[in-house]
Protein backbone atom coordinates (compact mmCIF):
# COMPACT_ATOMS: atom_id res chain seq x y z
CA UNK A 1 0.00 0.00 0.00
CA UNK A 2 1.07 3.61 -0.33
CA UNK A 3 3.25 4.60 2.64
CA UNK A 4 2.31 7.51 4.84
CA UNK A 5 3.73 10.84 3.74
CA UNK A 6 4.89 12.20 7.10
CA UNK A 7 6.74 15.21 5.73
CA UNK A 8 4.49 15.98 2.81
CA UNK A 9 0.90 14.88 3.12
CA UNK A 10 0.12 17.37 0.37
CA UNK A 11 1.98 15.10 -2.06
CA UNK A 12 -0.41 12.19 -1.43
CA UNK A 13 -3.08 13.30 -3.96
CA UNK A 14 -0.35 13.49 -6.60
CA UNK A 15 0.71 9.90 -5.83
CA UNK A 16 -2.90 8.73 -6.27
CA UNK A 17 -3.52 10.67 -9.49
CA UNK A 18 -2.27 7.98 -11.89
CA UNK A 19 -4.35 5.14 -10.36
CA UNK A 20 -7.38 7.42 -10.47
CA UNK A 21 -6.78 8.09 -14.17
CA UNK A 22 -6.54 4.34 -14.76
CA UNK A 23 -9.83 3.78 -12.92
CA UNK A 24 -11.60 6.35 -15.10
CA UNK A 25 -10.00 4.98 -18.28
CA UNK A 26 -10.86 1.33 -17.55
CA UNK A 27 -14.38 2.24 -16.44
CA UNK A 28 -14.97 4.41 -19.52
CA UNK A 29 -13.75 1.72 -21.90
CA UNK A 30 -15.79 -0.90 -20.07
CA UNK A 31 -18.97 1.15 -20.33
CA UNK A 32 -18.29 1.86 -24.01
CA UNK A 33 -17.87 -1.85 -24.69
CA UNK A 34 -21.04 -2.59 -22.73
CA UNK A 35 -22.93 -0.16 -24.95
CA UNK A 36 -21.51 -1.79 -28.08
CA UNK A 37 -22.56 -5.22 -26.81
CA UNK A 38 -26.08 -4.03 -26.05
CA UNK A 39 -26.41 -2.53 -29.54
CA UNK A 40 -24.99 -5.67 -31.17
CA UNK A 41 -22.18 -3.91 -33.01
CA UNK A 42 -19.52 -6.46 -31.94
CA UNK A 43 -21.34 -9.63 -32.96
CA UNK A 44 -19.50 -10.05 -36.27
CA UNK A 45 -16.08 -9.62 -34.71
CA UNK A 46 -17.16 -11.87 -31.87
CA UNK A 47 -17.86 -14.87 -34.13
CA UNK A 48 -14.62 -14.59 -36.11
CA UNK A 49 -12.45 -14.29 -33.01
CA UNK A 50 -14.13 -17.26 -31.30
CA UNK A 51 -13.36 -19.47 -34.31
CA UNK A 52 -9.72 -18.31 -34.31
CA UNK A 53 -9.19 -18.90 -30.58
CA UNK A 54 -10.83 -22.34 -30.66
CA UNK A 55 -8.44 -23.72 -33.31
CA UNK A 56 -5.58 -24.99 -31.06
CA UNK A 57 -6.76 -28.26 -29.48
CA UNK A 58 -3.66 -28.36 -27.23
CA UNK A 59 -5.25 -25.63 -25.10
CA UNK A 60 -7.73 -28.11 -23.60
CA UNK A 61 -5.73 -28.95 -20.40
CA UNK A 62 -5.30 -25.25 -19.65
CA UNK A 63 -8.99 -24.60 -20.25
CA UNK A 64 -9.98 -27.52 -18.02
CA UNK A 65 -7.81 -26.19 -15.20
CA UNK A 66 -9.04 -22.58 -15.37
CA UNK A 67 -12.69 -23.45 -16.04
CA UNK A 68 -12.85 -26.22 -13.47
CA UNK A 69 -10.73 -26.56 -10.33
CA UNK A 70 -9.21 -23.08 -10.21
CA UNK A 71 -12.54 -21.28 -10.40
CA UNK A 72 -14.66 -23.59 -8.23
CA UNK A 73 -12.11 -24.53 -5.55
CA UNK A 74 -8.71 -22.95 -6.17
CA UNK A 75 -9.61 -19.26 -6.13
CA UNK A 76 -11.88 -19.44 -3.04
CA UNK A 77 -9.14 -21.37 -1.21
CA UNK A 78 -6.38 -18.94 -2.26
CA UNK A 79 -8.56 -15.95 -1.45
CA UNK A 80 -9.42 -17.28 2.00
CA UNK A 81 -5.81 -18.19 2.83
CA UNK A 82 -4.59 -14.76 1.73
CA UNK A 83 -7.21 -12.98 3.81
CA UNK A 84 -6.48 -15.06 6.92
CA UNK A 85 -2.73 -14.46 6.54
CA UNK A 86 -3.25 -10.69 6.25
CA UNK A 87 -5.43 -10.69 9.37
CA UNK A 88 -3.04 -12.82 11.43
CA UNK A 89 -0.09 -10.59 10.57
CA UNK A 90 -2.13 -7.42 11.14
CA UNK A 91 -2.03 -6.19 7.56
CA UNK A 92 -5.36 -4.47 8.09
CA UNK A 93 -5.46 -2.29 4.94
CA UNK A 94 -4.54 -5.22 2.68
CA UNK A 95 -7.10 -7.49 4.37
CA UNK A 96 -9.76 -4.82 3.93
CA UNK A 97 -8.72 -4.39 0.30
CA UNK A 98 -9.13 -8.10 -0.46
CA UNK A 99 -12.49 -8.17 1.34
CA UNK A 100 -13.77 -5.23 -0.71
CA UNK A 101 -12.52 -6.74 -3.98
CA UNK A 102 -14.72 -9.77 -3.29
CA UNK A 103 -17.70 -7.48 -4.00
CA UNK A 104 -16.74 -7.68 -7.67
CA UNK A 105 -18.64 -11.00 -7.91
CA UNK A 106 -22.13 -9.57 -7.14
CA UNK A 107 -21.36 -6.51 -9.28
CA UNK A 108 -20.48 -8.75 -12.21
CA UNK A 109 -23.64 -10.82 -11.74
CA UNK A 110 -25.77 -7.68 -11.64
CA UNK A 111 -24.28 -6.54 -14.94
CA UNK A 112 -25.06 -9.96 -16.45
CA UNK A 113 -28.73 -9.53 -15.57
CA UNK A 114 -28.85 -5.97 -16.88
CA UNK A 115 -27.15 -6.65 -20.24
CA UNK A 116 -28.72 -10.13 -20.65
CA UNK A 117 -26.51 -11.16 -23.55
CA UNK A 118 -27.05 -14.75 -24.76
CA UNK A 119 -24.22 -17.24 -24.75
CA UNK A 120 -22.31 -17.77 -28.03
CA UNK A 121 -23.91 -20.19 -30.47
CA UNK A 122 -22.20 -23.53 -31.08
CA UNK A 123 -21.03 -26.38 -28.91
CA UNK A 124 -19.78 -25.85 -25.38
CA UNK A 125 -16.61 -27.94 -25.27
CA UNK A 126 -16.16 -28.71 -21.57
CA UNK A 127 -18.24 -29.01 -18.43
CA UNK A 128 -21.93 -28.13 -18.69
CA UNK A 129 -23.48 -25.32 -20.68
CA UNK A 130 -24.02 -22.26 -18.43
CA UNK A 131 -27.60 -21.06 -18.06
CA UNK A 132 -26.88 -17.46 -17.02
CA UNK A 133 -26.23 -14.55 -19.44
CA UNK A 134 -22.85 -14.17 -21.10
CA UNK A 135 -21.66 -10.57 -20.54
CA UNK A 136 -19.44 -10.02 -18.61
CA UNK A 137 -17.57 -13.26 -17.88
CA UNK A 138 -17.83 -14.32 -14.23
CA UNK A 139 -14.80 -16.65 -14.35
CA UNK A 140 -12.64 -13.87 -15.79
CA UNK A 141 -13.95 -11.37 -13.24
CA UNK A 142 -12.96 -13.72 -10.39
CA UNK A 143 -9.46 -14.05 -11.84
CA UNK A 144 -9.15 -10.29 -12.30
CA UNK A 145 -10.30 -9.73 -8.72
CA UNK A 146 -7.87 -12.10 -7.00
CA UNK A 147 -4.83 -11.85 -9.26
CA UNK A 148 -5.36 -8.14 -9.85
CA UNK A 149 -5.39 -7.53 -6.10
CA UNK A 150 -2.18 -9.49 -5.65
CA UNK A 151 -0.60 -7.62 -8.57
CA UNK A 152 -1.22 -4.36 -6.71
CA UNK A 153 -0.05 -5.41 -3.24
CA UNK A 154 2.89 -7.60 -4.31
CA UNK A 155 5.30 -4.67 -4.28
CA UNK A 156 4.56 -3.78 -0.66
CA UNK A 157 3.95 -7.29 0.71
CA UNK A 158 6.83 -9.23 -0.84
CA UNK A 159 10.60 -8.73 -1.26
CA UNK A 160 11.53 -7.18 -4.57
CA UNK A 161 13.00 -10.42 -5.95
CA UNK A 162 9.60 -12.10 -5.50
CA UNK A 163 7.29 -9.21 -6.39
CA UNK A 164 8.11 -9.15 -10.11
CA UNK A 165 7.62 -12.93 -10.68
CA UNK A 166 4.35 -12.82 -8.72
CA UNK A 167 3.09 -9.95 -10.86
CA UNK A 168 4.04 -11.81 -14.05
CA UNK A 169 2.13 -14.87 -12.81
CA UNK A 170 -0.90 -12.67 -12.04
CA UNK A 171 -0.98 -11.19 -15.54
CA UNK A 172 -0.53 -14.59 -17.21
CA UNK A 173 -3.26 -16.13 -15.04
CA UNK A 174 -5.76 -13.41 -15.98
CA UNK A 175 -4.98 -13.80 -19.69
CA UNK A 176 -5.26 -17.59 -19.59
CA UNK A 177 -8.49 -17.44 -17.59
CA UNK A 178 -10.06 -15.19 -20.21
CA UNK A 179 -8.80 -17.13 -23.22
CA UNK A 180 -9.93 -20.43 -21.68
CA UNK A 181 -13.50 -19.12 -21.43
CA UNK A 182 -13.53 -18.25 -25.13
CA UNK A 183 -11.87 -21.54 -26.09
CA UNK A 184 -14.47 -23.51 -24.14
CA UNK A 185 -17.32 -21.81 -26.03
CA UNK A 186 -18.84 -20.26 -22.90
CA UNK A 187 -18.04 -16.64 -23.86
CA UNK A 188 -17.15 -14.39 -26.72
CA UNK A 189 -14.11 -12.09 -26.56
CA UNK A 190 -16.23 -9.01 -25.66
CA UNK A 191 -17.50 -10.85 -22.55
CA UNK A 192 -13.93 -11.49 -21.40
CA UNK A 193 -12.65 -8.03 -22.32
CA UNK A 194 -15.57 -6.44 -20.49
CA UNK A 195 -14.70 -8.36 -17.33
CA UNK A 196 -11.06 -7.29 -17.57
CA UNK A 197 -11.90 -3.60 -18.03
CA UNK A 198 -14.69 -3.37 -15.46
CA UNK A 199 -12.90 -5.65 -13.00
CA UNK A 200 -9.64 -3.68 -13.27
CA UNK A 201 -11.48 -0.42 -12.68
CA UNK A 202 -13.23 -1.87 -9.63
CA UNK A 203 -10.05 -3.36 -8.11
CA UNK A 204 -8.13 -0.11 -8.54
CA UNK A 205 -11.05 1.88 -7.13
CA UNK A 206 -11.15 -0.31 -4.02
CA UNK A 207 -7.39 0.14 -3.61
CA UNK A 208 -7.86 3.91 -3.67
CA UNK A 209 -10.70 3.67 -1.15
CA UNK A 210 -8.60 1.57 1.23
CA UNK A 211 -5.63 3.92 0.94
CA UNK A 212 -7.84 6.88 1.74
CA UNK A 213 -9.42 5.12 4.74
CA UNK A 214 -6.34 3.22 5.96
CA UNK A 215 -5.34 5.52 8.88
CA UNK A 216 -8.78 5.49 10.50
CA UNK A 217 -9.34 1.80 9.78
CA UNK A 218 -6.00 0.86 11.33
CA UNK A 219 -6.92 2.69 14.54
CA UNK A 220 -10.29 0.94 14.60
CA UNK A 221 -8.71 -2.52 14.24
CA UNK A 222 -6.18 -1.75 16.96
CA UNK A 223 -8.95 -0.76 19.36
CA UNK A 224 -10.79 -3.96 18.53
CA UNK A 225 -7.65 -5.99 19.29
CA UNK A 226 -7.29 -4.34 22.69
CA UNK A 227 -10.95 -5.04 23.47
CA UNK A 228 -10.65 -8.77 22.68
CA UNK A 229 -10.28 -11.33 25.47
CA UNK A 230 -6.70 -12.44 26.20
CA UNK A 231 -7.11 -15.84 24.50
CA UNK A 232 -8.55 -14.24 21.34
CA UNK A 233 -5.93 -11.49 21.04
CA UNK A 234 -2.97 -13.85 21.57
CA UNK A 235 -2.38 -14.61 17.84
CA UNK A 236 -2.51 -10.89 17.01
CA UNK A 237 -0.08 -10.06 19.82
CA UNK A 238 2.28 -12.81 18.66
CA UNK A 239 2.16 -11.46 15.11
CA UNK A 240 2.97 -8.00 16.43
CA UNK A 241 5.99 -9.34 18.33
CA UNK A 242 7.20 -11.08 15.15
CA UNK A 243 6.92 -7.81 13.23
CA UNK A 244 8.86 -5.93 15.91
CA UNK A 245 11.60 -8.57 16.03
CA UNK A 246 11.92 -8.49 12.23
CA UNK A 247 12.18 -4.70 12.31
CA UNK A 248 14.92 -4.86 14.97
CA UNK A 249 16.82 -7.47 12.95
CA UNK A 250 16.58 -5.38 9.79
CA UNK A 251 17.77 -2.30 11.67
CA UNK A 252 20.76 -4.09 13.20
CA UNK A 253 21.80 -5.55 9.85
CA UNK A 254 22.17 -2.06 8.46
CA UNK A 255 24.71 -1.07 11.15
CA UNK A 256 28.36 -1.90 10.54
CA UNK A 257 30.43 -3.82 13.10
CA UNK A 258 32.03 -0.57 14.27
CA UNK A 259 28.63 0.63 15.38
CA UNK A 260 28.17 3.30 12.73
CA UNK A 261 25.21 3.53 10.43
CA UNK A 262 26.30 3.23 6.75
CA UNK A 263 23.66 5.81 5.85
CA UNK A 264 21.36 3.92 3.52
Amino acid sequence: MIPAQHDGEADRPVVLTFPLILVLAFAGLGLALTGAVVMGTVDGIDRSLVEFIQRPAVFEPVALFFNGWLHSEGLPLLWGCSLVAFLVFRKWPVAGFFALVALLAPLNHMMKLLVDRPRPSGSFRILEYPADPSFPSGHTAAAVGFFGAWFIVAGSMLPRRYAVPVRVVCVVAIVLAGVSRVWSGAHGPPDVLGSVLIGSAFVLAMWLVVNAAAPGAGLLFERARVALPAWASRPLSAAREIEQEAARAASSSRVRPGGTDPGY
